[in-house]
């Protein structure tokens, strides 16, 4: 619990032991879960749990605290359940193993750089350029980027996909806006991604820019991509 760990992160392992015998009991019983690779660490230093008797068709059960190491990568990690106990009918001992699979997420994490506007002050009716980078800072893949300027404001413009950007990776930006009416409010993108779940995590970024009537008169500028960037 939960099911799913993120790096960093604690977690508890509960289990149930069943004698399935009919006729006899066992004891002595000590349950040690432990990480092969040290992957995950024992909280309070204890990852052995010790059961005194378990009779012919019972059960019994124990709870063990974890923390997963930071540093981990996004993918499935191994618990091993190794138990000890002994027949009370002629004190002979056994033991048995099980192993546990462990999902481990990375927490998806982005950050984007200087928001670039040209022009900086556009006229109703004009179009322009906004130029960034998305930075994909965490250690787990990001899928699915996209861009969009939000709904509703002074300026208008169609999403841009980006796509997958890997761990230490970033996705260009480069789309053109439409100055819809004078405004001197900053304008709102949205940043979008899912994480290998398919969980959609949004950020927004705001970026100031001036829109003024057009009193000029004649046709308005027309803004050309940079060379490279679409």
């Amino acid at each position: 619990d939960p099911g799913e760990v993120f790096a960093g992160q604690n977690f508890s392992l509960s289990f149930s032991l069943s004698n399935m015998s009919t006729r006899t009991a066992v004891g002595n019983l000590k349950v040690t879960v432990s990480s092969p690779d040290a992957s995950f660490l024992p909280v309070g230093g204890a990852s052995s749990i010790f059961i005194s008797a378990i009779y012919a068709g019972q059960s019994s059960g124990g709870e063990i605290y974890f923390k997963a190491l930071p540093t981990l990568e996004e993918r499935p990690y191994l618990l091993s359940l190794n138990i000890e106990y002994e027949d009370l009918s002629n004190y002979q001992s056994f033991s048995t193993d099980e192993t546990i699979a462990v999902m481990v997420r990375q927490q998806a994490r982005a950050e984007t750089s200087t928001i670039t506007v040209m022009p900086e002050t556009l006229y109703v009716g004009q179009d322009a350029n906004i130029s960034f980078n998305v930075q994909n800072q965490g250690k787990a893949r990001l899928f699915n980027t996209k861009v969009k300027v939000k709904a509703g404001q002074a300026i208008s413009g169609a999403e841009q996909f980006i796509g997958n950007i890997e761990p230490g990776a970033v996705g260009a930006v480069d789309m053109m806006v439409h100055a819809e009416k004078q405004s001197t409010q900053p304008v709102v993108l949205e940043i979008s991604f899912e994480d290998a779940a398919g969980a959609v995590t949004t950020i927004e970024r705001k970026v100031e820019v001036e829109i003024a009537e057009d009193t000029r008169g004649g046709e308005l500028p027309i803004v050309e991509p940079e060379p490279g960037n679409g």
